[in-house]
């Protein structure tokens, strides 16, 4: 496993008290026992610039392009993990069962990053789709990464939306693009 997948996934997991790595092996995701759909539609294979939407039970999201590929995981906490290696840019969608007060689930993650050596940047609300996400600007300037953040704690589950890659110009809009087709029912 390459270093940058193996610090994403260690940061991301560490959210959710899981220390492990995820086994990169397919193209299929567990979602509670249930498979995630990747569709592309017909076009989408003639036109690298169109979307591929991925689909849990309860969420949805799309990637701009084909060149973001879901990576298999065997944690069940992993919703999605997509992978975009020509840029290394990478998307991990997490879930927990939470039943704690919905305004501490953001302020424990975020102690998460800094115990762990990442920089938060700017946290902010944020609302996608009806949803109200805390969001946070990460970095960690010692491995050049930055990584964008959007927490939610609904319905007794909380939700971790991470987006990141190599510190760049433009990582950001990519990020926000993509988080802003997420859909959490």
């Amino acid at each position: 496993m390459n270093r940058f997948l193996k610090q994403t996934l260690t940061v991301g997991l560490v959210f959710l008290g899981l220390i492990t790595a995820c086994n990169p092996q397919s193209s299929s995701v567990s979602d509670g026992g249930q498979t995630v759909m990747v569709e592309a539609a017909a076009s989408d294979v003639a036109n690298p610039g169109s979307s591929v939407t991925f689909l849990g039970a309860n969420w949805t999201f799309k990637c701009p392009n084909n060149n973001w590929i879901q990576i298999d995981s065997d944690k069940e906490e992993v919703q999605a993990f997509i992978d975009n290696a020509p840029e290394k840019q990478r998307v991990l969608f997490l879930s927990k069962p939470f039943d704690g007060p919905v305004e501490l689930f953001p302020t424990v993650l975020l102690s998460s990053v800094k115990d762990q050596g990442g920089q938060v940047i700017t946290t902010s609300k944020v609302t996608i789709h009806g949803n109200v996400f805390t969001y946070a600007a990460i970095t960690d300037n010692k491995e050049k990464i930055s990584g964008y953040m959007w927490l939610l704690a609904k319905n007794k589950k909380g939700y971790v939306f991470i987006c990141g890659g190599p510190q760049s110009n433009g990582l950001d809009q990519v990020c926000n693009s993509i988080a802003n087709t997420l859909q959490i029912n």
